[in-house]
């Protein structure tokens, strides 16, 4: 994505340029201003594309950690007492919302799922914690 915004940049301060030295200066600071933001643009599309949402689990807890490369946020819930909650909207149009949590504290998990990939997930996550739960 750099080198493709850096194409672009100088593609449009050579056209910039080129009319500054024709005497059109007032085209210099509009070319920057659009370059500015079409780089904020750029940065935003990039940083969304990086988040993440990574479950871990092991024999007494159940980790979820989101955000973008360094973990911005992270919530941490005893095994025995997770619970995985699929609830439907009140409206049709919305998605559901799959809920991790325990003793009052819950976290929405898939926000980046379709529905169907929401309720496989959903699945999933109640087998993994009800085996170990067995298993134990």
């Amino acid at each position: 994505m750099l080198v493709f915004y850096l194409g672009i940049v100088i593609f449009c301060l050579s056209i910039a340029v080129t009319f500054l030295l024709l005497g059109f200066w007032p085209i210099l600071p509009y070319a920057g201003a659009e370059l500015l933001g079409l780089g904020i643009a750029f940065h935003l599309c990039v940083r969304s594309g990086e988040e993440h949402e990574l479950v871990h689990d092991d024999d007494t807890s159940v980790t979820l950690v989101e955000g973008c490369k360094p973990a911005e946020q992270s919530w941490e819930f005893n095994r025995y007492w997770t619970r995985v909650e699929l609830t439907p909207s009140r409206a049709a149009w919305y998605p559901s919302r799959l809920l991790l949590g325990s003793h009052g504290e819950a976290v929405e998990v898939g926000r980046f799922l379709n529905e169907q990939e929401r309720r496989q997930l959903s699945g999933e996550l109640r087998d993994v914690i009800n085996f170990l739960e067995i298993q134990g």
